[in-house]
């Protein structure tokens, strides 16, 4: 929260965080995982765990990758014609079941920011 007299949106103080906050993941996308509470050392231990049904995501074979077979087309095409559509979402779903980042702008909580645009975006169709 920044108390700045700067009516700007965002301030140019919100702004330099998010810039240097948006730096930040790119050198490490794990950090992302940490803002929510999962840091990287509990995701990949979960996925090397997985479950006694499934096979291990990290365990690789010994074959070597080739491309052969890459550009063949799969069977059954016409099934995929067949498939119902999923519901549509509705706009700003993501800000209602995502908990909110303790980020502010303007004093108001960015899910509150974000909401109109949500909106707009889903009405350009």
């Amino acid at each position: 929260m920044c108390d700045c007299p700067d009516w700007g949106d965002p301030c140019k103080h919100a702004a330099a965080v998010l810039y240097l906050l948006a730096e930040a993941f790119d050198d490490d996308p794990f950090l992302i995982l940490e803002w929510n509470g999962r840091g990287r050392d509990a995701l990949l231990g979960a996925l090397r765990r997985g479950s006694a049904t499934e096979p291990d995501p990290l365990d690789m074979d010994d074959e070597p990758l080739t491309a052969a077979g890459f550009w063949t087309a799969p069977s059954g095409l016409a099934r995929l014609r067949e498939r119902r559509t999923a519901p549509p979402v509705p706009p700003g779903f993501v800000l209602r079941v995502a908990t909110p980042p303790p980020v502010k702008i303007r004093r108001r909580p960015l899910p509150d920011v974000l909401a109109p645009a949500y909106e707009a975006l889903a009405g350009e169709e």
